[in-house]
């Protein structure tokens, strides 16, 4: 799932960092009340400048969200999927968000997933909401990360194709290629145009155990912890780790989320970000260039045993 944000009115203001989105994954179900006031009290405090216009079900949010009345709030969290979104801007919201549960009840070997993109330009705060909430919902993996002009360039011109895709890409013709690429360098243009804001913050494999990438922020838990081994994960080569009350680790690869932002800082976020997989283990990270029926090493998550009753 990804959501496309728009940015704020005020060119000269913070959304220039574009898409930041947090991503959070946990094995509980978090369908209590007891939950909901959990995320809601943390997110209003950690980002006091975002609070939520309306929420609801579908996609035409008709809930007022009101900020002073968490008793009122709270009637819309025990469904299985619930959206939020911030004040309009010009086409779309400020920010938007998803929480997605499991069925009430059921075994299903599900998960929760907490998906937030939105602008705030204070590190801290980032870092310390995804580490509070990782740390209240027991979350098995979690990321922060940002997405930039640069990152949309070397994805298109410079990251590894998946197999897939490159046989895609060979049955075009030249005439489409060039009208995908004159479309490519318009939007480029137009930055940080809504429109051109896409799914960034791949995280897991639920099935395969792989992880698809290192982010700016990454949330290990248990289950990770323990398939790379504590040691290990302490010892990344990392701005910053930090272990979490619940078991997790945090780990911050660089100094600042805007170390994605121009083209000599992004080139030396990938080389912390290789240098940081090679430490782990480089099987456990998803690689385009492999065949999809590729075996990668990672833990189990899709088991019984890996659901937290609530």
């Amino acid at each position: 799932m990804a959501y496309l944000v728009e940015a704020c009115d005020d060119a000269q203001g913070f959304h220039r960092m574009a898409q930041v989105t947090f991503h959070i994954l946990t094995a509980k179900q978090i369908h209590s009340k007891s939950d909901g006031a959990t995320f809601w009290k943390s997110f209003m405090r950690h980002f006091p400048s975002h609070t939520p216009a309306r929420m609801g079900y579908g996609v035409n949010l008709s809930t007022p969200f009101q900020q002073n009345d968490l008793t009122s709030v709270l009637k819309k969290w025990d469904r299985r999927t619930l959206y939020f979104e911030g004040a309009p801007g010009k086409s779309l919201p400020s920010f938007a968000g998803q929480i997605t549960r499991p069925k009430r009840g059921t075994d299903h070997p599900f998960h929760s997933e907490i998906h937030l993109s939105q602008f705030e330009d204070d590190p801290l705060s980032l870092k310390n909401f995804v580490y509070e909430l990782s740390d209240e919902f027991d979350a098995f993996y979690a990321a922060a990360h940002i997405l930039t002009k640069e990152q949309l360039i070397w994805r298109r011109v410079a990251a590894p194709v998946s197999k897939g895709r490159e046989a895609w890409l060979a049955s075009r013709s030249p005439e489409l290629k060039q009208k995908h690429e004159e479309s490519f360098q318009r939007r480029l243009a137009q930055w940080p145009k809504p429109t051109m804001l896409g799914p960034e913050l791949r995280t897991v494999s639920l099935r395969r155990g792989f992880i698809f990438d290192l982010y700016w922020l990454n949330v290990f838990g248990p289950p990770y912890v323990e398939f790379f081994e504590r040691s290990r994960v302490l010892s990344i080569p990392a701005y910053r780790i930090e272990e979490l009350p619940y078991g997790g680790i945090g780990v911050q690869l660089t100094q600042d989320i805007k170390d994605t932002e121009n083209e000599g800082v992004w080139d030396r976020f990938l080389a912390h970000r290789t240098t940081a997989k090679a430490h782990l283990n480089p099987n456990a990270f998803f690689d385009p260039a492999l065949p999809l029926g590729h075996t990668y090493d990672g833990p189990s998550l899709m088991s019984q045993s890996s659901l937290t009753p609530e």
